[in-house]
C-alpha cells in the first residue's frame, strides 16, 4: 500500500476523512516495507509532533461512544508507538502521545477493555503493552495510574477462541509480560504489588493451544525467571498455585521429542526447562538457599525449625510423582534446596504399602533417587540447626519399619528386592553422614550428639535384625545366592559401618558366610567381593572350621586367594588377610600388611593356567591351612 504525506495530511484536516487516514497509515505500518513505512512515519511525525489529530480523534470517537471508530483510531496510536520503540530518534513523539493518554483518556481505555467487542479489547491491550515497551519511566507511570481492580481484567484472561491465531488472551498474556521483558527490578517490583493480575494466566491452561502454551513458558523463562530480578519478585508470579497449573504441561513420557520444523522445541519439553531452571537453579531460580558458615560452631536448638522455600514444598507435596518427568523434577528440587526433606518426606506423595505393581516399583525408584542425594552439609545454618529437622532430613521418617517390614518378609522377590535396595539407600545415606561426621573439625559434643540420633533413629525405623538374618538364613536353605544376597550383604556393611555395635545383641555367626552351601569359591564374583568386605568389619572365628570341611575359616579365604582370576577380589583377599594376621596376634599390626602384599603361589593371570592355580592350592591343603602363605613367604 502507498500513502503521500501531503494526502495524509489532508485527509486528517477533515473529521470526516480522518478515520480513513488512520486506517490507511495503520495499513502501510503493517503491510509496507520496513523502510516505506518508518519515512512516512517520520514525515508524520515530523509534521504532528504531538499527534494533535490523532488524539482528537480518539476524544471525539470516545465522547460518541463510537466502538467501531475508536478501534481505528488506537490502532493508529499503537502503530505510531511501535515506531517509536523501533527508532530511537522518534521515542519522543510516542512518549508524549503515552503520557498524554495516560493522563487524560484512561477512561476510554477501561471502556475499551471491557466491551464485548473482540478488535477494540485486543487494540487497547496492545496499547497498553506498547506503552510499557517506550521504557521503565512509562511503564511505572502506567502502573501508577492503571486501575488493576477492574473486573474485566481476569475475563480477558479467559477469553480464548482457537479459530483465531491471536485472541483476546494472547493480548493480555502480552500485556502483563511486557512489564518484565523491560528486565528493570523497579518495574517488576511495582507491578508484582498487584498479585491478582498473575493468577488468571494460569487458570484452565489446558484449554490453550500449542501457541499460546509457547508464548507463556517463553514469556516466564525469558523474562520473568533468567532476569536477575530478587526472588521475592519471581515467586509472585510463580506461586505454588501457579507452578501447578505448569507442570499439566509436563510429559508423560521420559524421551526427548526432537525440535519441529520450525525449530522449535515442543511444548513439553519447554515446560521441563522452565520448571527445572524455576525449582532447581540456585542462580536464576525461586529457591532460597541454605546458609553455610563453616566457621561458626555447631549448636543444636530446640526451637521450631521451618522451610526456607514453603512455595517449593507446597507445589511439591501436591506434584504427582507418577511421571518420569515429574519425578525428576521432585529430585532436582530437593537436590536444590534439602531443607524441604523432612516436611516433603512427611508428607511424601508416594504410596509405599509393599505390593507387586508398576506403581509401587516406580515409588521405589523415585525415593531411592532422593536418598542417593547428598545428606545435609554439616555447617547449614538455619533450620538444620535443629537436630530433629536434620535427622529427618537424612533419614525421611516415611520409611520405617511399618514399610520396610512387610516388604522384606514379601512372598515375591521382586518386592523384598526393592525392599532391599530402599534399605541399603538409606544405610548409604546415613553412612555418609557419619563419615562426613568424623572428618569435622568442630564441637565434638555436637558431633557426638548427631552421630548418636543418625544410629538410634536407624535402628528404630529400618526393620528388625531379625529379619535380615532369615533371608541369609533362607538362601543357605535353599542353596540359591543371586542378587538379593548381595544386597543383603552390603546391608550388613554399611549397618556396621555405622555402627559397631550394631549387631551385638544378634546370635549369628558371620563365619557362615565363608560356608554357604556351594562354597565361597563356587559363589558368582558379584558375591564374593561384597562378603569378604563385610568380613573386615566382623569379628569371626578365623580357626573354626565347618563340618566335613577340611579347611578353616582362614584356609577358606586363603584358597580363594589363590585360585581368583579377578584382580578386585584378589586385593579384597589380601585385605582381609592383614586383617586376621593382625587380630589373630601371629604379627604385628605394621608387619600385617607386608605379609598380606605377598603374591599368591599361583594366578590365573600369572600362569595362565587357571587349573594349576586349583591344583597347587589342593597340595596346599591338609594339617596346616596356613601352609601356603608360608610358602609364599619362604
Amino acid at each position: 500500500p502507498k500513502l503521500d504525506i501531503e494526502e495524509l495530511l489532508v485527509l486528517l484536516k477533515e473529521p470526516a476523512n480522518a478515520l480513513t487516514g488512520f486506517r490507511r497509515l495503520t495499513e502501510v505500518w503493517r503491510k509496507a516495507s520496513p523502510a516505506y513505512a518508518e519515512n512516512l512515519f517520520h514525515r508524520f511525525s515530523l509534521a504532528q509532533p504531538t499527534s494533535e489529530a490523532l488524539l482528537a480523534a480518539w476524544i471525539s470517537e470516545h465522547n460518541t461512544n463510537q466502538s467501531k471508530e475508536l478501534e481505528v483510531v488506537i490502532e493508529a496510536a499503537v502503530c505510531l508507538l511501535q515506531y517509536s520503540v523501533r527508532v530511537p530518534a522518534a521515542h519522543g513523539v510516542g512518549t508524549a502521545l503515552a503520557k498524554r493518554v495516560l493522563a487524560t483518556e484512561m477512561k476510554s481505555v477501561y471502556h475499551s477493555l471491557s466491551t464485548t467487542r473482540t478488535a477494540l479489547v485486543k487494540a487497547a491491550l496492545s496499547f497498553l503493552a506498547s506503552a510499557v515497551a517506550l521504557g521503565p519511566a512509562i511503564a511505572l507511570e502506567l502502573i501508577r495510574v492503571f486501575d488493576f481492580t477492574l473486573k474485566c481484567l481476569p475475563e480477558l484472561a479467559q477469553r480464548r477462541n482457537s479459530k483465531q491465531h491471536y485472541d483476546v488472551r494472547h493480548f493480555f498474556t502480552e500485556f502483563v509480560f511486557s512489564f518484565f521483558r523491560l528486565h528493570d527490578q523497579h518495574v517488576a517490583a511495582a507491578l508484582v504489588k498487584h498479585k491478582a493480575l498473575f493468577a488468571p494466566l494460569f487458570l484452565n491452561i489446558d484449554k490453550d493451544t500449542a501457541a499460546q502454551h509457547r508464548l507463556l513458558l517463553s514469556s516466564i523463562r525469558d523474562h520473568v525467571v533468567r532476569p536477575p530480578f530478587s526472588r521475592v519478585t519471581k515467586i509472585a508470579v510463580l506461586t505454588s498455585t501457579a507452578l501447578d497449573a505448569l507442570a499439566t504441561l509436563l510429559p508423560e513420557e521420559a524421551e526427548t521429542a526432537a525440535p519441529g520444523p520450525d525449530g522449535m522445541i515442543p511444548v513439553a519439553q519447554l515446560c521441563v526447562e522452565v520448571l527445572r531452571e524455576a525449582c532447581s537453579d540456585v542462580t536464576h531460580g525461586i529457591v532460597f538457599p541454605c546458609r553455610t558458615s563453616d566457621a561458626e560452631p555447631l549448636v543444636w536448638t530446640s526451637g521450631e525449625a521451618t522451610s526456607n522455600n514453603p512455595v517449593l514444598l507446597r507445589f511439591l507435596q501436591s506434584l504427582s510423582l507418577t511421571t518420569p518427568a515429574t519425578a525428576a523434577l521432585a529430585v532436582n528440587t530437593l537436590a536444590a534446596c534439602p531443607d524441604i526433606a523432612p516436611p516433603l518426606f512427611a508428607k511424601l506423595p508416594l504410596t509405599l504399602d509393599a505390593r507387586l505393581s508398576t506403581k509401587w516399583l516406580h515409588n521405589v525408584a523415585v525415593l531411592v533417587r532422593m536418598l542417593q542425594l547428598p545428606p545435609p552439609p554439616l555447617s547449614l545454618r538455619g533450620p538444620f540447626a535443629n537436630l530433629a529437622f536434620r535427622i529427618d532430613a537424612l533419614l525421611p521418617p516415611c520409611l520405617g519399619r511399618g514399610v520396610l517390614g512387610p516388604a522384606l518378609q514379601h512372598p515375591r522377590g521382586l518386592v523384598r528386592h526393592g525392599a532391599l535396595v530402599l534399605l541399603t539407600a538409606m544405610l548409604a545415606r546415613a553412612a555418609a553422614a557419619v563419615k562426613a561426621c568424623d572428618a569435622w573439625r568442630g564441637d565434638v559434643d555436637a558431633i557426638k550428639a548427631y552421630k548418636t540420633a543418625i544410629v538410634e533413629t536407624l535402628l528404630r525405623r529400618m526393620p528388625g535384625l531379625e529379619a535380615l538374618v532369615a533371608l541369609r538364613q533362607a538362601a543357605d536353605t535353599a542353596g540359591h545366592y543371586d542378587v538379593e544376597y548381595a544386597l543383603l550383604l552390603r546391608v550388613f556393611t554399611l549397618l556396621f559401618e555405622i555402627s559397631d555395635n550394631a549387631f551385638a545383641l544378634l546370635k549369628f555367626d558371620f563365619g557362615r558366610l565363608l560356608q554357604p552351601k556351594c562354597g565361597l569359591v563356587s559363589l558368582p564374583a558379584a558375591l564374593q567381593l561384597p562378603t569378604l568386605r563385610l568380613l573386615t568389619c566382623v569379628a569371626v572365628r578365623w580357626e573354626a572350621r565347618g563340618k566335613d570341611e577340611p579347611l578353616s575359616l582362614y584356609g577358606i579365604v586363603i584358597h580363594l586367594w589363590t585360585v581368583t582370576p579377578h584382580a578386585a577380589i584378589r586385593d579384597a583377599c589380601r585385605e582381609l588377610i592383614a586383617i586376621i594376621l593382625q587380630r589373630t596376634c601371629l604379627v604385628s599390626s605394621a608387619e600385617a600388611a607386608t605379609w598380606a602384599a605377598l603374591a599368591p603361589p599361583a594366578t590365573l593371570e600369572d600362569t595362565g593356567d587357571h587349573g594349576h592355580a586349583r591344583k597347587k592350592a589342593r597340595r596346599g591343603r591338609g594339617k596346616h591351612e596356613w601352609h601356603p602363605v608360608c610358602c609364599s613367604s619362604a
